[in-house]
Order: C-alpha cells, then sequence, then structure tokens
C-alpha cells in the first residue's frame, strides 16, 4: 500500500512549485519529495525533454498512486510568440467577447485545434494505456496563461536559447521582433486548456484548472 497519496509528473510547467527541478542531475526517473512541509506528494523528476522511459515511468506507477499530470501547456508560446505577417486572430468558442484585434486575419477556431491536435498525441496514448489498467485516478492539470508584459517577455526572450536561435534564423532581435497580441496569445492558451480538458475527459480523468486568480 503506497503511503503518499499522489505524484506530480509531466512537462517543464511542474516549475511553477518552486521547488521542483526541472530535470534530474544524473538524467535517471526519479521519485523526489515536494517539498519539506507536504508529505502527501512526491514529483517524478527525470530527464529533460521528457522521453518515453519517462511516460512509462508513470504508467507503471499508477495502480499505486494518484496521478497529477502537467502536459506540455506552451505550445502558444513556442508556435505563436514572434507576430505573422500579416498578423490573424480568432473568435474563441467559449469567450466570443474577446475582442479581435485590428488589421489582422481572422482565422476559424477549428483551423488551430487541428493544427494543435498533434501536440496532444503523447497524452492520447497515455492516459488511454493508464485506463486500459489498474489506477487510483488520474488528473490533468491547467498550465500558467501568457503574461501581457510587453517589456518583460522581450527581456526573457534575449535570454532563452529557443528563442534566440529563432531571432537569429529571423535577422531580428528581442528588442523590435513583432509580437503576437496578448489578446490572441490568451486565446491560443486558453483553447489549449479547452483541448487539454476535452482529451482528460475523453480517457476518463479529470481536468483541474488553473484558479481564477
Amino acid at each position: 500500500e503506497a503511503k503518499l497519496a499522489g505524484i506530480l509528473a509531466g512537462s517543464s510547467n511542474l516549475v511553477s512549485f518552486g521547488v521542483v527541478p526541472l530535470k534530474s542531475e544524473n538524467g535517471r526517473t526519479t521519485l523526489m519529495p515536494l517539498n519539506d512541509a507536504e508529505e502527501d506528494f512526491l514529483c517524478l523528476n527525470g530527464p529533460f525533454p521528457r522521453g518515453e522511459s519517462y511516460w512509462a515511468e508513470i504508467e507503471r506507477l499508477a495502480p499505486d498512486y494518484t496521478l497529477f499530470i502537467w502536459w506540455r501547456g506552451n505550445q502558444h508560446i513556442v508556435d505563436y510568440m514572434f507576430a505573422s505577417d500579416p498578423p490573424f486572430d480568432f473568435v474563441l468558442s467559449d469567450q466570443i467577447d474577446l475582442p479581435i484585434m485590428k488589421d489582422s486575419i481572422i482565422v476559424p477556431e477549428q483551423m488551430l485545434r487541428e493544427k494543435l491536435a498533434p501536440s496532444f498525441d503523447g497524452l492520447e496514448v497515455l492516459l488511454r494505456n493508464i485506463a486500459n489498467g489498474p489506477n487510483r485516478g488520474v488528473f490533468v492539470c491547467g498550465t500558467p496563461p501568457p503574461k501581457a508584459d510587453a517589456t518583460m517577455i522581450r527581456a526573457a526572450l534575449a535570454k532563452e536559447p529557443y528563442f534566440v536561435e529563432r531571432l537569429v534564423a529571423l535577422g531580428r532581435n528581442a528588442d523590435t521582433v513583432p509580437l503576437t497580441s496578448p489578446v490572441t496569445l490568451y486565446k491560443l492558451w486558453k483553447l489549449i486548456q479547452n483541448m487539454s480538458r476535452d482529451v482528460a475527459r475523453k480517457h476518463g480523468a479529470e481536468f483541474i484548472p488553473i484558479p481564477a486568480e
């Protein structure tokens, strides 16, 4: 019988807990305490980017622990941080009152859903495999929304190797590269949350949205 109730596992948004390192020093997948004060949870640490062995370990632990999974969540930043030319926007079906950015090309939400869908393929497989065996329950957790402060974003871009490489390829710099509007990024993030929820429910898991605050 497992003493601890739950395991937190998943992608880079695990670091939002502050005491969870992004990756293990030795490249191994290991369970570690979440923090000194909370004895009911462990964190599944491992190599980063996450590989097949990490997700396989989550499946192995499912019969003994309740699982809380953070699946990606940064697709809106990775794929859409830099504005297209011309910029695009869309109507978010469950928040139709959000503004549409001026001089943007309006694209269907369904088109964006289809483009984002492959980023959930791994989650589909993981949840399906867990559902087909003994488990103590699975929760898919919401991920943090994008920042709206352009100055903060530009300062961060200059430090992130992924974006530095993209800026070099574009021949741009972090101070002047056009950014997708905060409202559009928010809508993309909310769409990703909705898709995470839909995948979770499809395979018998529950979705936990981030706190309204």
